[in-house]
């Protein structure tokens, strides 16, 4: 009894790590500029300080 709850909440607590690394995976390219690839409606007012290579007009088109 006591070893499935053991291995039950090592599971929760490996998907809870991998949640939180992909979020901040993904609050990082956020902050990188790449809104345009994740289709993100607001743009990254940091992006053209990166050095990427967004076009100055239309550097967040909607597609």
């Amino acid at each position: 009894m006591h070893d499935s709850l053991m291995s039950k909440n090592n599971t929760l607590w490996m998907e809870l790590h991998m949640l939180e690394a992909i979020t901040d995976r993904n609050r990082h390219s956020y902050r990188q500029g790449s809104s345009k690839q994740s289709g993100s409606p607001f743009p990254d007012p940091t992006a053209s300080n990166h050095g990427l290579n967004l076009e100055p007009e239309f550097g967040h088109r909607v597609p």
